[in-house]
């Protein structure tokens, strides 16, 4: 062989093994960008599960929100209805002790036209008394 012929094949030799090294670039480089991608993919399932987890906690939070408010709303309407009936019983007590007031100031005049027919009786007697005297 010549040296001409030497340095081809050294050369092709030199070529292919720089293909093979490129080859095996490349299946390092798609292997990283496996492992790149399958990391990613799993950050953005872990991301997804985070949100959708987070979604449920709130909508559970926002149903016990609106089962509190209705139920404070009940409890709102009740002591409404509670204030209108003690309301109703202040209106019927103050009646009442109007009322009250009424027929103790019947009794008084009552007491007073009674004292007043007593005064009298007992004038008629102390005058029929008086003339037998005199």
């Amino acid at each position: 062989m010549t040296e001409f012929e030497a340095a081809t094949v050294a050369y092709q030799t030199a070529s292919l093994a720089m293909q093979q090294a490129q080859l095996w670039t490349t299946y390092v480089q798609a292997g990283v960008a496996l492992l790149v991608g399958g990391a990613q993919c799993g950050l953005i399932a872990w991301g997804i599960r985070v949100m959708r987890d987070s979604n449920q906690s709130r909508d559970a939070t926002l149903t016990a929100l609106g089962d509190q408010s209705q139920v404070l709303a009940d409890i709102g309407a009740a002591l409404r209805d509670q204030s209108q009936v003690l309301a109703d019983i202040g209106a019927a007590l103050r009646d009442q002790g109007q009322s009250l007031r009424d027929q103790g100031q019947s009794l008084r005049d009552q007491s007073q036209a009674l004292a007043d027919v007593g005064a009298g009786i007992q004038e008629l007697l102390r005058e029929r008394r008086t003339p037998e005297s005199a």
